[in-house]
């Protein structure tokens, strides 16, 4: 089944915890992002498959599920450039991240989480578009500054 083309700031959380999921989903709506929430590997996958989103916030630990196993299905279908990955979870252990990097994500996010570390985060994935875009005219506006800086003055001589 084909996806249906997406605004950038759609985002999927598939989080197991219900009031992390709810405070999550509000701090990124306050910023402007559309946010569908997803309670179960099922909905989510449904979810994906019918409009993919820019990211994806993923509890390593899906209640009964592991997240990380089902990230790693997940990856099976869909490559990691087509749906970036966000791992939030309570395990700071180097084993769970080590985990989560090994099947798949491209962040991890330790929580409880201060919400900046949330919207930067979230911000680079969604948002590295426009960053470079702007970085690159900032670029060649600086080539030309330096080019016109070096160039030798030719004043014509007025008459």
């Amino acid at each position: 089944m084909a996806h249906s083309p997406i605004p950038r700031h759609h985002l999927l959380l598939l989080l197991d915890e219900p009031v992390l999921s709810d405070l999550t989903a509000f701090r990124l709506e306050l910023l402007g992002y559309s946010v569908l929430v997803s309670s179960d590997g099922d909905d989510a996958l449904k979810r994906i498959e019918d409009q993919r989103p820019a990211l994806l916030l993923l509890n390593s630990n899906l209640g009964e599920q592991d997240g990380l196993i089902w990230l790693t299905k997940l990856r099976a279908r869909i490559s990691p450039e087509d749906l970036p990955v966000l791992i939030i979870s309570l395990d700071p252990s180097l084993d769970t991240v080590r985990r989560s990097f090994e099947a798949g994500a491209q962040d991890y996010l330790i929580s409880p989480f201060d919400p900046t570390v949330l919207e930067r985060k979230v911000a680079n994935f969604v948002d590295a578009d426009q960053i470079s875009a702007e970085e690159e005219r900032r670029s060649g506006m600086m080539v030309s500054i330096e080019a016109i800086a070096a160039a030798p003055a030719k004043l014509e001589p007025t008459s």
